[in-house]
């Protein structure tokens, strides 16, 4: 028996320190910055989206259940088109529309995202309510300003922005 409790506690031992490694991965190792502040973005080819995200955050190639879950029931929605559209009226965040193309399988999956912003929003804040919904770990790939085209784990998305907004969603074709 006394065996027994000695393996026993080498276990929770083993157990509590993997815990401990693996909390500490996920402060040092994940995304450090939060996308609640406004700091000014001017890309570049090396910038990355670090904005931390949890399961269930709303992101564009993500499940269109991340949005209802963060915001509820849309404002109105479309079938037509496969939209869904969110009056927010958060910051400098008017409305938010998600676009699902169920007919090209991916089945609740956010293919397209247009934000709408309040007039004389800076470009900078745009850039940044946008970035909020891209795919974490993007990297900037191309910067055609007003074009932006980016790679993520999740695929690669180009983001548009104008003084109104940004509309992201997978390129039909990058060109130079």
């Amino acid at each position: 028996m006394h065996q027994f409790n000695n393996s026993k506690k080498t276990w929770v031992v083993v157990g509590l320190i993997a815990v401990l490694v693996l909390v500490g991965c996920g402060e040092a190792g994940g995304s450090t910055s939060t996308a609640q502040g406004t700091p000014t973005i001017q890309p570049t080819a090396t910038q990355d989206n670090t904005n931390t995200s949890s399961a269930g955050d709303p992101l564009l190639f993500g499940p269109l259940s991340d949005f209802y879950k963060n915001y509820g029931n849309p404002s109105s929605t479309n079938s037509a088109f496969g939209s869904s559209t969110w009056e927010l009226n958060q910051g400098s965040v008017e409305s938010l529309t998600a676009l699902v193309f169920s007919d090209v399988g991916y089945h609740n999956q956010v293919e397209e995202l247009i934000i709408t912003v309040v007039s004389d929003t800076s470009r900078s804040s745009i850039m940044n309510a946008c970035l909020y919904y891209a795919p974490r770990g993007d990297k900037l790939m191309k910067n055609t300003d007003p074009d932006f085209w980016y790679n993520s784990p999740a695929g690669t998305f180009k983001m548009y922005i104008d003084n109104g907004g940004c509309e992201m969603g997978t390129p039909v074709a990058i060109t130079d």
